[in-house]
């Protein structure tokens, strides 16, 4: 629905961090749900609200964003954060799962779950890239609405560290390591998303006439 209204009103954003999650029955206040769906969360409570969610994931990811704002994260156009561990053990596995001719659209639906799917796996990157352990190139190119104005290195606004935060984390991963590695959190008891973290801390100021993806989003 967020994806409609940007392309509505001519937001040139074609991703974006989870915002909203979609809620079950109304819950009671103590806390006891009506059974109105087979399938739902346990009631959570929210401020002075108890709700209940229809996909466990997708709240879970929902309000980890919120919580990272909380925590000094921003707003930022950026790359789609890639998974880890890696979405396929072998290219053999990548290769059937993503086949859209021989599966149909999404690839093989057996392969996925809430939280490895299509989309974050099965970018047109080679077999060493979708299978590699810190490269975008899993990230599934998203072309709805885009016109001719792609750009191979932001695929949209997501929630992450600002440009100080990401060097302060940069410059430890390099005291410890020797070089900066992916940002990763964890959304999952079997994944993480990750960011690079390097990306992050480069930051060009762009012109008065040109407006950010931040700036259009926001306005």
């Amino acid at each position: 629905l967020l994806y409609v209204v940007l392309r509505g009103y001519k937001v040139p954003v074609l991703r974006f961090s989870p915002v909203a999650a979609l809620a079950c029955a109304e819950v009671l206040a103590t806390g006891q749900a009506k059974p109105r769906h087979a399938r739902c969360t346990e009631p959570v409570q929210v401020g002075s609200h108890w709700v209940q969610f229809r996909y466990t994931q997708e709240a879970s990811e929902a309000m980890q964003a919120v919580g990272f704002l909380f925590r000094n994260w921003v707003w930022r156009a950026a790359q789609m954060p890639f998974m880890q561990p890696r979405c396929f053990p072998s290219a053999k596995d990548a290769d059937g799962c993503c086949d859209e001719i021989a599966n149909g659209w999404g690839g093989r639906a057996e392969c996925w779950n809430d939280v490895y799917y299509f989309w974050r796996c099965c970018g047109s990157g080679s077999r060493s890239q979708r299978l590699s352990w810190d490269t975008h190139a899993s990230i599934r190119s998203w072309s709805w609405g885009a016109g001719n104005k792609k750009s191979p290195e932001v695929h949209g606004v997501f929630v992450a560290p600002p440009v100080a935060l990401a060097l302060h984390h940069a410059e430890e991963d390099t005291q410890k390591y020797g070089a900066a590695g992916p940002l990763c959190y964890k959304i999952s008891a079997e994944g993480h998303r990750c960011l690079d973290i390097v990306d992050l801390t480069e930051f060009t100021p762009r012109s008065k006439s040109q407006p950010s993806f931040l700036r259009l989003t926001l306005h």
